[in-house]
């Protein structure tokens, strides 16, 4: 995470695909909605929570043309 706050520029790769994107670490009421959301598709991410004392931070990730 202290990588992408000190750079947010970055390269994924999605299958064969690779593309260029900046990430956007999100907090605040963006955070507990996209949280929501996210926990809903995959529950091990509320697992994990209740495992920790840090927040884990969602990251948005936004293509680069």
């Amino acid at each position: 995470m202290l990588n992408l706050r000190a750079d947010p520029q970055a390269e994924v790769q999605v299958g064969g695909r690779r593309r260029r994107v900046c990430a956007r670490i999100v907090d605040g009421a963006e955070k507990a909605a996209l949280w929501e959301r996210l926990t809903r598709y995959y529950s091990g991410w509320a697992h994990y929570q209740t495992l920790t004392h840090r927040s884990i931070p969602p990251v948005v990730l936004t293509p680069v043309d």
